[in-house]
């Protein structure tokens, strides 16, 4: 009987590595079901594409990834964790995948899968007078284009609490939100909402 068990596991054991050897894919790397850490392998990287950018350069993003064509790579791997995380750190992102779009023999053709974070329409000030509004405008640096995540709001929210603070409102409410600028793909307008408070004089 335990012959038979040995000889069964060894039956299961080449079997998975006959289908990690030729995969036609894709297969989602970052998926537990797809690839287990437990059987990690190595292969040679024989080629890398990067899909969903828009606006970003993907020369850059190849580097950042630090997957070169030629390198062997033991997949799934802390290195290939790294290629989201990396990736994810720059904040430019709302979500990136690693898949395996062709495994054959030793060689494994990688693809990046990428969704940008949305890009800025422009920024609405309610709340204040029509010199306060501009006044804050020319500090912003609100460029259309510029990519909405969490640095552009909170700077945001900072240039008017300062503002309003030299102007001695010193406690001021301010509500800011995203929406989805229904005119351009991928582009949102931030709306900041402004209640100046009772003026604090020193």
């Amino acid at each position: 009987m335990k012959r038979l068990y040995i000889l069964i596991l060894a039956f299961i054991l080449v079997k998975t590595s006959t289908t990690f050897a030729q995969v036609n894919g894709p297969i989602n790397l970052t998926d537990p079901d797809e690839f287990s850490y437990l059987q990690p392998k190595d292969y040679v990287i024989a080629g890398v594409t990067i899909t969903g950018t828009q606006y970003l350069d993907t020369d850059v993003l190849l580097t950042i990834s630090k997957l070169t064509v030629g390198q062997y790579i033991e997949v799934p791997s802390e290195a290939t964790s790294n290629v989201i995380k990396d990736l994810m750190a720059q904040n430019l992102f709302e979500d990136v995948q690693l898949w395996a779009t062709r495994i054959q023999g030793e060689n494994i053709f990688f693809e990046i899968r990428v969704k940008e974070r949305p890009r800025l329409t422009r920024i609405d000030i309610n709340g204040l007078s029509k010199s306060q509004t501009e006044e804050i405008q020319k500090r912003l640096n609100a460029n259309t284009g510029r990519i909405v995540n969490d640095n552009l709001l909170q700077s945001t929210r900072n240039t008017i609490t300062k503002f309003l603070r030299e102007k001695s409102y010193l406690y001021p409410d301010i509500k800011i939100k995203t929406l989805k600028d229904s005119s351009q793909a991928n582009n949102e307008i931030v709306q900041v909402d402004v209640q100046k408070n009772k003026k604090i004089k020193s």
